[in-house]
């Protein structure tokens, strides 16, 4: 069983030994299959020498390492969405999880989940000798812990995500991140009663490594099974929250509901939508010089020439959106987006749905609690991460 390593935070190595001198450690970061793909050579040889008399502990920090190598892409695609679509264009029949060992190693580096073995293989020396080798195993995440959660904290080992109450839009996909080393099942429930159940197996593939479970059906509760252990979420899938009270699910509303996806806490994707008004505009800048239009010849100039002219003109695009009323466990999951370096909203363009990077412009917030507001809908102002003038050379 690997361990779970977060890299967006530090994450230590202790070696100890009462008469430890000095340690090296081979760090080998990878995808695929777990041992079988691990590089002839590490990507990084450390070495540290203890301070003060022989005997004590050596730490290797080895987080900012690994998440060079680590990267969330998003293109309006999942991770299980992406390996069924690739089965049905090779003309196979796609059957849920117990089929994907078998295609994971012909897969593109587009169809992964953004997951990385990570083996740090060490030896602890003395003056005289070797004392011996301790090596440790890691599954890396492009994710982070809290202060308060302390050091090389692994978080949930089951739902990658902090909420268990979700708002959806009707008739779109509802998407739950899980840890597939230990979760079992998860089963989606309507009105009490199972509609039906996704299986979920274990891999040694990085890429197989989070399952975002999906379901396009009516359903009011999604229960995560590991174990004994169950997580009950409940989903509301609405229109508009606006108008309604939290944790009623309301009609539908007037304004058009937006997705945003960001890499949350735990370095997998989640979905958030926000349901309310939305106010869309766009921010420009450029240079300026003055001109001279007289002309030399006639003393004369053309009213119709700028004497002020701009250039390195640019601009971007800004929407304000409001997530409507929600429950008070969104004060997390807005904390989370916030904290995101990578969120990106799916907008609608010409009839199609396209995928876009976007930034949260809000960077301060004030929670919102039941007690004190009623009801809580929160306003977050977005930036596109881009130039609206296309000027990639």
């Amino acid at each position: 069983m690997a361990t779970k390593l977060n890299s967006r935070s530090p994450y230590y190595i202790p070696l100890t030994d009462v008469s430890l001198d000095s340690a090296t450690l081979n760090l080998y970061i990878y995808s695929g299959e777990f041992g079988t793909d691990k590089p002839s050579t590490p990507q990084f040889k450390l070495q540290k020498d203890i301070l003060g008399s022989t005997g004590g502990t050596i730490l290797f920090e080895i987080g900012e390492l690994v998440r060079d190598y680590i990267e969330v892409s998003f293109n309006q695609e999942y991770t299980e969405d992406l390996y069924a679509q690739r089965v049905v264009d090779d003309y196979g029949v796609f059957e849920g999880s117990s089929c994907l060992s078998a295609i994971l190693n012909t897969l593109d580096d587009d169809y992964r989940s953004g997951c990385f073995w990570v083996e740090a293989d060490c030896t602890l020396l003395n003056p005289a000798a070797e004392i011996r080798s301790e090596n440790f195993d890691f599954i890396a995440f492009d994710g982070y812990s809290y202060f308060t959660d302390g050091a090389n904290a692994e978080l949930s080992r089951t739902l990658l995500q902090s909420n268990t109450i979700i708002y959806s839009k009707s008739g779109e996909p509802v998407r739950v991140p899980v840890f597939t080393e230990e979760v079992t099942s998860v089963q989606f429930y309507n009105g009490g009663v199972l509609q039906s159940t996704q299986n979920i197996s274990s891999s040694t593939n990085s890429n197989a490594q989070v399952k975002y479970v999906t379901t396009t059906a009516d359903v009011d509760e999604i229960r995560v099974i590991s174990g004994d252990e169950t997580l009950y979420l409940k989903i509301y899938q609405t229109e508009d929250c606006e108008t309604t009270p939290t944790n009623i699910a309301p009609t539908s509303g007037i304004y058009t509901p937006y997705k945003i996806t960001f890499v949350n806490k735990f370095g997998v994707l989640q979905d958030m939508w926000f349901f309310g008004k939305s106010i869309e505009s766009i921010n420009t800048e450029s240079k300026e010089y003055k001109a001279n239009v007289i002309n030399q010849e006639l003393g004369t100039y053309d009213i119709q020439v700028h004497q002020y002219r701009q250039f390195h003109k640019k601009g971007k695009e800004s929407i304000k959106m409001n997530t409507g009323y929600i429950s008070e466990q969104y004060n997390e999951v807005i904390k989370q987006m916030m904290l995101s370096e990578q969120v990106w909203m799916t907008k609608t363009i010409d009839s199609e749905e396209v995928v876009i990077p976007i930034r949260p412009k809000t960077e301060s917030l004030t929670y919102k609690t039941r007690v004190n507001d009623k009801l809580i809908n929160y306003s977050i102002d977005f930036e596109s991460a881009f130039d609206e003038i296309n000027n990639i050379r």
